[in-house]
């Protein structure tokens, strides 16, 4: 098979053909980007409709400690901390910080939540062997 050139598939913008589709799409696109910019004040009408995600929120906050260094005394270190956000309203307002971006890649969730994992593991199973001892018995949520 023949390769037919971008230039032969792609029509320059003074070219583009005046179909239904197309216009129906600016149409629309006019329509949207006049709600999102009004030019004038009566068109009021507008709701600002809520947007929340599906499901429950679990919100991983870093908290940091300190450790001592090999070479260099005192280093910060993060620990985190996993809450299930209760109020959806405690979402309307979102910090931007440098980290924003790079705390949500999914390598690091992935690595924070089984940090948080273990951390919670760990400390159930530090409960229980303290409560087998006393003979007693506990209940955790995690």
């Amino acid at each position: 098979t023949a390769r037919i050139p971008a230039e032969d598939l792609l029509y320059d913008e003074s070219e583009v053909p005046d179909t239904p589709e197309r216009n129906a799409i600016l149409q629309q696109l006019e329509t949207l980007a006049a709600q999102a910019h009004p030019d004038n004040e009566s068109n009021d009408s507008l709701e600002t409709i809520r947007m929340y995600p599906p499901g429950r929120i679990l919100h991983f906050a870093r908290t940091e400690k300190f450790s001592h260094g090999f070479c260099c005394g005192i280093l910060p270190d993060h620990e985190y901390h996993a809450s299930w956000i209760e109020d959806r309203d405690e979402m309307d307002d979102i910090s931007i910080s440098p980290y924003m971006f790079l705390d949500h890649l999914p390598d690091f969730c992935a690595d924070v939540i089984g940090r948080v994992r273990e951390a919670q593991v760990g400390k159930i199973e530090d409960n229980q062997t303290e409560g087998a001892s006393l003979g007693s018995v506990s209940h955790y949520d995690v």
